[in-house]
């Protein structure tokens, strides 16, 4: 969705750089509470990474696929008036597998109960054991750990790099051993800080949810677990926030350009930026009590250089996964699979690029446009493979489809239909950014960070952070103290 803009004040209380689905959900919170804000973005169109697309009556994401229920982003759902727009997951969901050609098997299916544990191949012996004596392992004294060095500790090498590496390639689309266990798997973290064993940590915390009595507020008829995504896709939620904002505080196709401090204690920032809404841009200046910033890490960096040199530094050194997205039409007959789970994950050790994909006709019914086909998403490159992500080019494209071909056993090659390179898809935690987020925190409330960059990367952590954030906030109706003339 696009908008146009009103003239922009000489001051606000609240200015929100970025209208990805974090900034949206700030400015929805702030409008609740009556705070004079503006939110611009750079772009005309707002959802940041989130978009639904129509190809050939299939129904398509190219960016997120679907939503992980979580508190917060419930709540807003049943605030919108989105109940009826929601659809759950299918039942199919709960069928996950793994490409092992190791094992000579294309689609292996994940345990579901502890006697497919005992009895699937996903692990040898020695593997399932070692995962049984998970109970003993003593809390780490390091400050953080890679997710791969920590899991091993935990579960053994066959399980990290069979499983894990796989799972969180899905996730993060990184390399498991350039990840923070600290800050991308912070409950896990805390469970062995707390107990040692994780498998001690996760008993602790369902004893703690049994007990704890269901939130008065708790939405109905919506989902309670799981994922979920919406009937015209990912892009009704942001397009029904923002329907829901004062569009005389709307800003597309603006950049800021430079964020300053001022000499005020009141209105603490200067910000200056060019409306490039019209074929002839104007520049635009304006004073603000606080400021969130809510763009990926290179846009956050540059716009804080002259306010903390240091940690716009950091910042810009926060490594991204580049990924290439492949949605693909599959003819039912030319499978001898019938793909009716969640999708596949293959270990990156055992793949040539292919992380994975998504079954979106079983996920969520109806998404191919058409019963004879599948659609299948499919997730090339990551941090692991970042020469293989940009399927733009042909051999790397072919590449991937020829494995896919090979892991579904096609008879037929599948359709392209689309396709997507994202250079900079997913952020990667590395070591030591808990560090990093405190120092960001330390700016907070006049200025705060909203972008995944900093603490979670699904749609669901993002609005939970920009709830927090304009709680923390506290603004309300300001009665001015300063001329901003003067500033």
């Amino acid at each position: 969705m696009t908008i146009s803009c009103c003239i922009i004040p000489q001051s606000v209380d609240l200015l929100i750089i970025g209208a990805g689905i974090g900034g949206l959900t700030a400015a929805y919170e702030a409008q609740k509470k009556g705070i004079k804000f503006l939110l611009i973005e750079a772009e005309n169109k707002v959802g940041g990474v989130i978009n639904t697309i129509t190809v050939d009556k299939a129904l398509l994401e190219t960016g997120p696929n679907s939503c992980l229920v979580k508190p917060g982003i419930m709540r807003l759902i049943a605030e919108l008036g989105l109940e009826d727009q929601v659809i759950g997951a299918s039942r199919l969901a709960k069928n996950r597998y793994f490409h092992r050609p190791d094992l000579g098997i294309n689609l292996l299916a994940a345990p579901q109960d502890p006697l497919q544990f005992i009895t699937s191949p996903f692990l040898g012996l020695k593997g399932k054991v070692r995962l049984l004596t998970e109970v003993f392992t003593r809390r780490s004294t390091a400050n953080d750990e890679s997710v791969h060095d920590f899991s091993c500790r935990h579960f053994g090498e066959e399980f990290t790099n069979n499983v894990l590496a796989a799972m969180l390639s899905g996730v993060w689309a990184a390399n498991i051993k350039n990840l923070s266990v600290r800050s991308s798997l912070p409950v896990i973290w805390d469970w062995e800080q707390t107990c040692g064993s994780l498998l001690k940590g996760a008993l602790t915390q369902r004893k703690k949810k049994i007990s704890t009595p269901p939130a008065p507020d708790k939405p109905a008829n919506l989902p309670t677990r799981g994922i979920f995504s919406f009937k015209n896709g990912m892009c009704t939620l942001p397009d029904i926030i923002m329907a829901k904002l004062d569009k005389n505080r709307l800003m597309t196709s603006g950049k800021v350009t430079r964020l300053t401090r001022t000499t005020s204690d009141d209105f603490r920032w200067k910000v200056e930026g060019i409306d490039q809404q019209s074929s002839n841009p104007q520049n635009f200046s304006l004073v603000c009590r606080q400021v969130i910033i809510a763009t990926e890490a290179s846009a956050a960096s540059t716009l804080i250089r002259e306010i903390d040199h240091t940690l716009s530094g950091e910042i810009s050194k926060i490594p991204y996964a580049p990924l290439g997205v492949a949605h693909l039409l599959v003819n039912k007959k030319s499978s001898d699979y019938q793909l009716d789970g969640f999708g596949f994950l293959t270990p990156p050790h055992l793949s040539q690029g292919l992380l994975g994909a998504i079954f979106n006709s079983s996920l969520f019914p109806g998404r191919s446009g058409d019963e004879a086909w599948h659609l299948v998403t499919c997730f090339i490159g990551g941090g692991t493979f970042p020469e293989m992500a940009d399927i733009r080019e042909k051999d790397k494209l072919l590449s991937a489809l020829s494995q896919i071909q090979t892991v579904l056993q096609l008879k037929e090659a599948p359709h392209v239909i689309n396709t997507t390179f994202y250079p900079f898809a997913i952020p990667t935690y590395p070591l030591g950014h808990y560090s990093l987020q405190r120092k960001v925190d330390g700016h907070a409330p006049h200025l705060t960070f909203l972008g995944n960059w900093h603490r979670g990367v699904s749609v669901s952590d993002r609005i939970e952070e920009a709830v927090k954030a304009i709680e923390a906030i506290g603004l309300s109706r300001y009665t001015p103290t300063t001329d901003v003339r003067s500033l």
